[in-house]
């Protein structure tokens, strides 16, 4: 058997090919099965060969509760997508800040903030809204994180910044229940549309199901710093979150028998693991999240008016027509200059973009889907919205190559948007950008295009996948328009 591919050294990969001399009768058990040989024999093999990925870890978690007796023998290799969690705390970071800029920007509020700003300045640090919203994500993905542990997009090596799934083990797995936070509906749906997914209508239907799993993680070495998020007030700059040299922790401690008070500033935490470099912190404590959402609610329910519709995650469900599990951005490393950014309301002023931000150099090349992607779903949010990613590796052994054609063959997606427009393309952080101006409203709207659009949209069903063949009914029910995208284009 010969199993070339990402993924071995020790770790699942993303996309195998299997190929042996006799039919092989079930896939998904060749993950157990490391490669004889990664030289290509033109002479063997070709007969039976089979997509596969994963790893034994992946494998047990499907047997042991995903999937039925009769889908065991499934021809389909699982397709795991890479979600940045990161994407998440910047987008959330920038509509913090644009909330709070747009409150102290509105004349009416001048007597109020100049009594008390403080009140209008969030109350936690951004590792902390980091590590609030990490537990959220993982509650959404709680029933598939556990699977992705030994999952990486390529052969690891050292000093690479690469992609590393979250680990789920006793101090950072999900843990259900407790307080739950708020956050703007557009930003929810986002969370929900990237959830696991699953499709039974091939050809052999309910034996042969096509499953979408997300890998949660983040780019190993990528940062996002809090000291490049400010707001102004008559024309003096205020830090958005609560400055890391203002908070100092009060811990009681027996020495010799003898309790003494021992001080200390915040601890920079790995959101991978949980790692201090000296103990691995518990990222779900229901103690300290509970702690950092009732906080966090008191907050953002106080600069609420100038935001969309305010709603927790849940356990609900992504809409339909919206769901982006079955889509991939493939981005490239490309230095792009902010000051042409088409994001003008974002750029220079108030609303000045981090300059440190990791995805200021990383543009999105083009966005490949399962189905087609429809016009008014793009138009309205996924253009902008955060969805599984793939960095565009070439150039490299063939085990470690991710490009565009290679990946979109593996995830089965024919259908492809390309963002370059002729140009450079467009840098994530600028979607970013335009993502967070989605979920700032003027004051005390009740509603807007966006928040009407989703909640129209998800009156027609939840953690469905959207044929081509139902987009006309639904259509006529709902009047979003569900036709194919022209600038889609099947390979």
């Amino acid at each position: 058997m010969r199993s070339p591919g990402s993924g071995f050294s020790g770790c699942g990969g993303f996309g195998l090919t299997i190929e042996n001399d006799t039919p092989i009768r079930f896939p998904l058990f060749s993950v157990v099965k490391t490669p004889v040989t990664q030289v290509f024999d033109p002479a063997r093999f070709g007969n039976h060969c089979h997509k596969m990925s994963g790893d034994p870890i992946v494998l047990g978690g499907l047997l042991a509760g995903m999937l039925k007796p009769n889908q065991v023998g499934l021809r389909t290799a699982p397709c795991f997508k890479m979600i940045d969690f990161l994407e998440f705390v910047e987008v959330l970071a920038l509509i913090a800040q644009r909330a709070v800029q747009e409150l102290f920007d509105d004349p009416t509020n001048a007597g109020i903030v100049s009594t008390d700003i403080s009140q209008f300045l969030c109350p936690l640090t951004l590792q902390e809204v980091g590590i609030l919203l990490r537990a959220v994500v993982m509650n959404s993905d709680k029933d598939t994180q556990h699977l992705v542990q030994g999952l990486y997009p390529w052969v690891p090596s050292g000093g690479e910044n690469k992609f590393v799934p979250f680990t789920a083990g006793v101090g950072t797995c999900a843990q259900p229940g407790g307080t739950e936070p708020l956050f703007p509906l557009p930003f929810v749906e986002n969370i929900r549309s990237l959830t696991y997914r699953s499709n039974s209508g091939g050809l052999k239907g309910d034996k042969n199901p096509r499953l979408w799993i997300p890998v949660l993680g983040k780019m190993f070495n990528d940062a996002i710093s809090q000291d490049d998020y400010n707001v102004l007030f008559q024309d003096q700059a205020f830090p958005l979150f609560m400055p890391t040299t203002a908070l100092v922790y009060k811990s009681t401690e027996k020495v010799k028998g003898v309790s003494v008070d021992i001080y200390g500033a915040e601890t920079p935490i790995n959101l991978i693991d949980g790692n201090t470099g000296s103990v691995f912190a518990a990222l779900n404590d229901p103690g300290a999240l509970n702690f950092y959402a009732a906080k966090w609610n008191v907050w953002i329910k106080t600069i609420g008016a100038y935001l969309a519709p305010l709603t927790p995650v849940g356990t609900d469900a992504g809409i339909t027509i919206l769901e982006s599990i079955t889509m991939t951005q493939h981005w490239v490393t490309n230095p792009i200059d902010p000051g042409k950014s088409k994001d003008k309301r974002s750029i220079g002023g108030k609303y000045a973009l981090p300059a440190n931000s990791p995805y200021a150099q990383r543009g999105a090349a083009e966005v490949s889907s399962v189905v087609p992607v429809f016009t008014s779903c793009w138009e309205m949010l996924q253009q902008c919205w955060i969805l599984p990613q793939n960095e565009s590796v070439t150039g490299n052994v063939a085990t470690n190559q991710n490009d565009q054609n290679k990946m979109r063959s593996m995830w089965g997606e024919p259908h492809t948007i390309v963002l370059t427009g002729g140009g450079a393309p467009p840098s994530i952080q600028e979607k970013h950008s335009n993502f967070a101006s989605l979920n700032v409203v003027a004051r005390w709207s009740k509603s807007d295009m966006v928040t009407e659009f989703l909640k129209e949209s998800a009156k027609h069903g939840r953690g469905g996948i959207l044929s081509s063949l139902a987009a006309s009914a639904l259509k006529a029910a709902t009047g979003v328009d569900l036709t194919g995208l022209a600038s889609v284009i099947p390979i």
